[in-house]
């Protein structure tokens, strides 16, 4: 772990130790940040890339769907020329088409069950450990997502795994379904990575669980994910996650206070912050 500011960080510690644990609260991304980005070498795709990589859908809705993927991608979400309003009228056009391409298609709750089991999403180094402190503590943990295979896929992985608990709220897309688990559309707003920040922890009902805490970790593995708590009133810790050396550019020493490399642990930094005994793992 690397600590890219260390006054941010040492007078974080410092309030913390002052005020307590009951003044915290937790923000994390999912998709390579609690998931591990790579296992063996081998990139882990988002839980809507397993689905796409799996044979639970037609030929044709694999085809369809990595062509819009390809073009919204690149010529969007990755599209610094656009302005940003517009940028967010075209990602909410993207998860439209998502959606209706996915009721076309015959898309079933089963099949949240089956990418949710996959093994080959891990948890990253720590994350189950840090989610169980968390949930023994009661510390609000907001796990925000633009995955599109949304708040329901994200739950039952946690669920299977035996680590939900009260504390945990998710925000992300609402999926729909009918009384045979066939998908029916998703509710707006909907959730991508370019809306992701304060305003959907108040439309999603989130605000009163955090409204009297004023410190927040906040963990993510996108540029993006800095703003998740824009608009909040917080002293906020910012962790950028899962990267190497080289990645540590100006964006990432601007926006986040500290760096998380592929091996460090979440439990690194409870123990950075006098959380956990380190002694006693």
């Amino acid at each position: 772990m690397k600590i890219l500011d260390n006054k941010k960080f040492t007078d974080f510690k410092n309030r913390l130790a002052s005020q307590g644990i009951n003044n915290l609260y937790l923000v994390s991304d999912f998709d390579s940040t609690l998931i591990r980005p790579y296992i063996d070498g081998k990139f882990i795709p988002s839980l809507m890339g397993l689905l796409r990589d799996r044979d639970l859908l037609p030929d044709a809705w694999r085809k369809r769907s990595s062509e819009m993927y390809n073009y919204y991608v690149n010529k969007v979400e990755k599209n610094p020329d656009l302005p940003f309003e517009e940028r967010i009228s075209l990602m909410d056009e993207w998860w439209r088409k998502v959606y209706d391409l996915l009721v076309q298609y015959g898309f079933k709750y089963e099949h949240i069950i089956s990418i949710a089991h996959d093994l080959r999403l891990e948890y990253a180094k720590g994350a189950k450990e840090f989610i169980k402190w968390s949930s023994d503590h009661q510390v609000p943990l907001i796990i925000m997502s633009a995955s599109g295979l949304g708040t329901d896929c994200i739950e039952e992985f946690i669920k299977i795994r035996g680590d939900f608990d009260e504390n945990i709220k998710v925000i992300s897309n609402t999926l729909k379904w009918d009384k045979h688990g066939n998908f029916t559309g998703a509710e707006a707003p909907f959730v991508h990575s370019m809306n992701k920040n304060g305003e959907l922890i108040r439309k999603f009902g989130v605000f009163e669980k955090i409204k009297t805490k004023q410190l927040a970790v906040l963990f993510g593995d996108d540029i993006g994910d800095a703003n998740m708590l824009d608009g909040i009133e917080a002293d906020t810790l910012k962790v950028f996650m899962n990267l190497t050396e080289a990645e540590i550019g100006p964006k990432v020493k601007n926006l986040f206070d500290l760096a998380f490399d592929l091996e460090d642990s979440f439990i690194d930094l409870l123990e950075l912050l006098n959380l956990v005994d380190g002694n006693k793992r």
